[in-house]
């Protein structure tokens, strides 16, 4: 796998900050592995080079914001995302692997916010996401 495309949406109105959020998290996650040559913005694209293009797509989400967090402290609860991903080879477009991915903020009772919800969601991602290139490579 020598590059990675990411796109992001959501299934229902509203999440257009969250699904950039959440596009940057998984790119900038990947780009930390130091595994594949390219990582970047599907929308940034100009080849297609071996590889794979990942789709997230928000299904579900909670949203705590720090100002939630500061008013309600505990009783704001645990923000939630819920991401449908479909992973394609980009010179085929053949469907390699669907999965999905829940982040969900605070392991503690003080909880977190929707930002952390997101990062979560983007690290397990990108664990499936690593554990796919070592299926593949191997």
């Amino acid at each position: 796998m020598e590059s990675i495309l990411v796109g992001t949406a959501s299934a229902t109105t509203g999440e257009g900050v969250e699904a950039g959020e959440l596009k940057d998290a998984i790119i900038s996650s990947l780009r930390e592995t130091a595994l594949f040559k390219n990582v970047n913005d599907i929308k940034a694209a100009t080849n297609a080079s071996p590889g794979v293009k990942v789709e997230a797509k928000i299904t579900e989400i909670k949203r705590v914001s720090a100002e939630d967090r500061n008013w309600a402290g505990v009783l704001a609860g645990k923000a939630r995302i819920v991401v449908r991903v479909t992973v394609s080879d980009l010179t085929s477009e053949n469907r390699i692997e669907v999965f999905e991915a829940e982040g969900r903020s605070g392991q503690t009772a003080y909880g977190g916010t929707t930002e952390e919800a997101i990062q979560r969601a983007a690290d397990e991602i990108k664990r499936e996401l690593v554990k796919l290139y070592a299926e593949v490579d191997q």
